[in-house]
């Protein structure tokens, strides 16, 4: 059974392809340290990424992994909104109390700002990348794979402020 299991893990392991985590939030060390001074600070532009909770993401896995109907499905894990970081902010603010703004910077400032948290250059260089592939719109999908997966729609992003702003406080 246990062989069984892990096979399974493995192969759904390979399928499962979430959006950017709404928990970034919570560990990001940029975030972090710009929450002490109520801002968002990235690289971003305008551009919208349909972030996902990792409670969805836990939700799916052990769907597939305990319940029919998953072998060689392929689920796209997403939010259920593409968000800008101007949006994001403002349900920070929302749950927090406190005015969060959203500071859209240039890749460059950022790599130094990285830098100056002792960031490694290897980190820094794939955190940017990550906003690249942002900016260009490849993370603003909406996906139903979180509701396909376990009969459940994904959480919005509010909700995930709401939940944690203990964490993000």
């Amino acid at each position: 059974m246990r062989a069984s299991a892990s096979s399974r893990v493995i192969a759904f392991a390979n399928r499962l392809v979430p959006s950017g985590c709404a928990e970034r939030c919570k560990v990001s060390p940029t975030t972090r340290v710009t929450f002490r001074f109520l801002e968002v600070i990235t690289t971003f532009s305008d551009a919208k990424v349909s972030v996902v909770d990792v409670r969805d993401i836990a939700a799916s896995v052990a769907a597939a992994l305990t319940g029919g109907g998953h072998a060689g499905r392929t689920y796209t894990l997403t939010g259920p909104e593409a968000l800008s970081h101007v949006e994001i902010a403002a349900h920070l603010s929302h749950a927090t109390g406190r005015t969060i703004t959203f500071v859209d910077v240039s890749a460059e400032a950022m790599r130094e700002a990285l830098h100056g948290m002792n960031m490694p250059a290897w980190q820094a260089a794939g955190l940017i990348e990550d906003y690249a592939h942002y900016r260009r719109g490849e993370a603003a999908v909406v996906a139903t794979g979180v509701q396909d997966a376990t009969g459940s729609p994904s959480r919005p992003f509010a909700d995930f402020a709401r939940d944690y702003v203990s964490a993000l406080s």
